[in-house]
């Protein structure tokens, strides 16, 4: 149980018993530095955040827990031998950080003045969001999680053997994440100093959207999901054999993309110099609008949503059912590119029963000459459209060798 100490009990308290306090954000200089002056021998948890007067702490020998957010004077903290847990973000007088060996959380977020991060050498996660002071981390062997958002002079991250996820995002003047070898996600959004990435051979997601200096992607074996969105200066992509998910909005310079088998989303809109997209048979989603030197697009069986530009992409390369207008010429091309677009026929948003019936003449004598292609199902809506509009409907033997199968 927590005690709270304020103006009304803080000389009252027998300090021996307490193991858990949290001081009055109200509590003045004076009565503060009478209680402070007390001993704490069973302290284990502290919590004194928003105390505008705090500017030291005592010795606090068994002291694991502490938390001193939003303590605008505080200048340093005293060694602390059994703490564990230290929270002390926008603490914007603190200079330093003491070397705590049993600390296995840090979050100093917001303080500005930090210049460095001792070792630590049980530390599990650091939080350093927005210390612009920061110029590098490192020295943490035992780290798996950090989180450096925005911290504006931060220049390189190195020697984190244990690390397995990174949040970078924003830290302009970076220029440098050395090898980590078990990082498995990395956001490094709005890195404009990283001209190349580091082959992390665990890594299965990353986000390194906007990175401006980013000329390449290397090959990273493990890759699930990757978001490069506005990466100007990218010009290829390499062989991601395990990606299912891709985001490369923007990229202007990017004019290929290679055989991804695997992957199930690609979304590639304003990418105004792709000039085609591979054969990727397990795709379900697809959003290619804006991709102005983009001409058409293979056969993608598995489509269950797309996004494209009218007047850009060739109609008759857009699986049928999602194509937004429909005519004769349009539906000849779809059905010579991919016979079995027939299939797809009446679930077209394009075409209804009406239209084949307003078109019997065009429509529906195209789709007869590829009765041969057509499932069950379609034979049968078609059979029953000629014998409401008395067209003999041909009766056909499917040579086996001619299907074409998804």
């Amino acid at each position: 149980m927590t005690t709270i100490i304020n103006l009304d009990n803080y000389l009252l308290l027998n300090t021996d018993n307490l193991t858990s306090i949290k001081i009055d954000i109200d509590i003045s200089q004076e009565a503060l530095d009478i209680f402070l002056s007390k001993r704490f021998p069973n302290l284990t948890t502290l919590i004194c955040c928003d105390v505008k007067w705090l500017s030291s702490l005592p010795e606090l020998p068994v002291l694991t827990k502490l938390e001193c957010n939003r303590c605008p004077i505080l200048r340093s903290i005293s060694v602390l031998p059994n703490l564990t847990k230290l929270r002390c973000s926008y603490c914007t007088g603190l200079t330093e950080i003491p070397v705590l060996p049993r600390l296995t959380f840090l979050d100093c977020s917001g303080c500005i003045r930090l210049t460095y991060i001792p070792e630590l050498p049980n530390l599990k996660t650091l939080s350093c969001n927005n210390c612009d002071g920061l110029t590098s981390i490192s020295r943490l062997p035992n780290l798996n999680n950090l989180y450096c958002d925005r911290c504006e002079h931060l220049t390189i991250i190195t020697k984190l053997p244990g690390l397995t996820y990174l949040d970078c995002n924003w830290c302009t003047r970076l220029l440098e994440i050395s090898e980590l070898p078990v990082l498995n996600s990395l956001n490094c959004i709005k890195c404009n100093g990283l001209s190349q990435l580091q082959v992390f051979p665990n890594l299965t997601e990353l986000n390194c959207g906007e990175c401006d200096g980013l000329t390449s992607i290397p090959r990273l074996p493990n890759l699930n999901m990757l978001h490069c969105s506005g990466c100007v200066g990218l010009t290829s992509m390499p062989d991601l054999p395990k990606l299912t998910a891709l985001a490369c909005c923007r990229c202007v310079r990017l004019v290929s993309l290679p055989i991804l088998p695997n992957i199930n989303m690609l979304f590639c809109d304003e990418c105004s110099g792709l000039t085609n997209i591979p054969s990727l048979p397990n795709l379900h989603r697809l959003d290619c609008t804006g991709c102005s030197m983009l001409e058409s697009i293979p056969v993608l069986p598995h489509l269950e949503y797309i996004k494209y530009s009218t007047g850009i992409v060739t109609p008759h390369t857009i699986p049928l059912r999602f194509l937004k207008s429909i005519d004769t010429e349009t539906l000849t091309k779809a059905l010579q590119y991919n016979p079995n677009n027939i299939n797809s026929v009446f679930s077209c948003n394009a075409i209804s029963s009406d239209t084949l019936n307003n078109t019997l003449d065009t429509l529906l004598y195209t789709l007869l000459e590829y009765l041969e292609y057509a499932d069950s199902d379609t034979t049968s809506r078609l059979e029953e459209l000629c014998y409401k509009n008395n067209i003999s409907f041909p009766i056909l033997v499917k040579p086996a060798s001619r299907q074409i199968k998804n």
